[in-house]
């Protein structure tokens, strides 16, 4: 059964412990919630004690099972087939370079001045013996962020951006965005950023008419060597 049963291992997120004097998830994404463990065991994978220096996304799973099982990728499925990875084998260019992530459920930043208290709220109880950090504070607002190598972009649905060097600073303490040193650092990561989230859109429903999404067969975006009409490339 074992040689026959792939085995994935991960967390849905990462949790504070005390970091930043918090608990749980919650405001913002930092690398405490945002790198999480991720290890695969089973047929098609190439030895075990190996470790791939690339970015992945939770995302990335259905479609490196539906890849591993023998199973079409669905059009509309977002994420990558891991599967080359798994196997030894190289992946196109920079597919796996940077990491994406996202937070909030939207609308502006709720402050002190809005006259939410935490019990009308719902995060705590009358005496104050449970709290929920998930609440309308840590969730509201947009956040989008953007892993790359040793640095990290994030910003917000008002343009505030945060940069930061996480070789030399990897509790995320530092904010790089308006050092001049680092501007040419900042475009870049903001482009990708800009990117990933165009990436990230929903595809789903498709056009209709005459048009034509061209999608491909492992999710993704940075091979340019295949065309439509080749085998298992989507077109819907």
């Amino acid at each position: 059964l074992r040689e026959n049963t792939l085995i994935v291992f991960l967390s849905d997120h990462g949790d504070f412990v005390g970091e930043y004097g918090l608990i749980r998830k919650g405001p913002d994404l930092p690398e405490l919630l945002t790198r999480i463990p991720l290890v695969m065991q089973g047929p098609g994978i190439a030895k075990t004690g190996r470790r791939e220096d690339v970015c992945v996304n939770i995302t990335d799973l259905f479609p490196t099972i539906c890849a591993m099982l023998g199973v079409p990728i669905p059009f509309g499925v977002q994420g990558r087939d891991l599967s080359p990875l798994l196997q030894g084998k190289p992946a196109p260019a920079h597919e796996f370079d940077a990491a994406y992530s996202e937070s909030g459920y939207g609308g502006l930043w709720w402050t002190d001045e809005d006259g939410l208290t935490i019990p009308a709220e719902g995060a705590c109880d009358e005496a104050f013996t449970r709290f929920d950090c998930l609440n309308t504070w840590t969730q509201c607002g947009q956040m989008r962020m953007l892993r790359k190598g040793d640095w990290k972009i994030q910003c917000d649905m008002l343009g505030n951006t945060y940069l930061y060097d996480l070789k030399r600073d990897p509790y995320e303490l530092n904010d790089l965005s308006h050092d001049d040193s680092c501007a040419a650092i900042r475009a870049d990561m903001l482009a990708e950023l800009a990117a990933a989230m165009m990436r990230a859109a929903d595809p789903l429903p498709a056009p209709h008419y005459r048009y034509r999404v061209k999608q491909h067969p492992k999710g993704y975006w940075r091979d340019t060597s295949f065309k439509a009409g080749d085998p298992g490339v989507i077109e819907d």
